[in-house]
């Protein structure tokens, strides 16, 4: 476990310049965006000075043709504003990116250095996760029915009563401890408590649409 808090450590101490270095490259991105903002405004004041002056003498003089030097000028401004908030924002990007790999390999490193106990107790069936993730994930439709023990849609695997009086019906599989379909009949535990001897087979009807 020392080596563990050793790697924790070292990926702490990687990542204590993180939060100035991500404020100033935030905060360049900002002063960039107002420059850019500030400069794009004038230019909309000057085009329409600009075409004004154009539309009421015809041709260009010498002060209009300054004035569209200039609104040239501060197109090519805006643009390198943007290239250079562009180029930052990658930079951004990779310093992050870099980071998180860096957080991947140390909990795979973290990982390895567990007892085995440790470890198998953090494992999920990868059957086990699907079904949690569904059940949490969906959306629930206030009209939509429930099955199962408790009481909720349709997700994932699941498993029909042959009791066609079941008040549940349908059973996800996690909640009745199955992890694969049992061969021939199946009866959930309140129903064969409530039948008496060997149901008849009866052929397994289609699971309910999700």
């Amino acid at each position: 476990m020392g080596d563990v808090a050793q790697v924790v450590e070292e990926f702490i101490a990687s990542t204590q310049h993180l939060p100035a270095e991500l404020f100033k490259r935030l905060n360049l991105m900002r002063e960039l965006d107002e420059k850019s903002l500030q400069i794009s405004n004038q230019l909309q004041e000057d085009e329409e000075d600009f075409f004004e002056s154009i539309s009421s003498s015809g041709c260009l003089d010498a002060d209009e043709h300054a004035m569209q030097s200039q609104i040239e000028e501060k197109h090519k401004r805006v643009n390198n504003l943007c290239t250079e908030k562009l180029l930052l924002a990658h930079q951004t990007y990779d310093v992050l990116d870099k980071c998180i790999t860096r957080l991947d390999q140390d909990l795979k490193r973290c990982e390895s250095l567990l007892p085995p106990t440790t470890r198998a107790a953090r494992v999920k069936t990868e059957e086990e996760e699907s079904e949690e993730g569904e059940d949490q994930e969906m959306p629930v439709d206030p009209d939509e029915p429930v099955f199962c023990i408790c009481r909720k849609v349709s997700f994932g695997r699941m498993i029909q009563c042959e009791n066609s009086n079941c008040p549940y019906e349908w059973f996800h599989f996690s909640c009745v401890g199955l992890s694969a379909a049992p061969r021939g009949s199946w009866h959930c535990t309140h129903c064969r408590k409530q039948i008496q001897g060997t149901p008849e087979k009866k052929q397994k009807r289609e699971q309910p649409e999700k």
